[in-house]
């Protein structure tokens, strides 16, 4: 976002989207180079290279902290409608 002020809104308590909860105590079914970040190696996988969801959970938390994008979203803050504005710049957003 190089010269942008981003926002991200997210209506879950962590970043992480699915693996926060769906996944965290099973096997990801496909190997760690699939769901790694190009400039953040995921390395924390215990056994192999089929990390488990918690593993995945928590590459997702450290990218998102190294990275400095927690102070960018705004977790626990769903977004409710989202409208382009008419003859003008931006969107008009709704949040919960």
């Amino acid at each position: 976002a190089h010269g942008y002020e981003v926002t991200v809104f997210d209506k879950a308590p962590n970043v992480g989207g699915l693996w926060q909860e769906n996944y965290h105590s099973y096997g990801v079914q496909v190997p760690k180079q699939l769901y790694e970040f190009p400039d953040f190696p995921f390395e924390t996988v215990k056994y192999g290279v089929l990390p488990t969801g918690g593993e995945t959970q928590a590459y997702i938390e450290a990218y998102a902290t190294h990275f400095r994008l927690l102070p960018h979203i705004r977790l626990n803050t769903p977004v409710e409608s989202l409208e382009q504005r008419v003859g003008q710049k931006g969107w008009v957003f709704k949040l919960g």
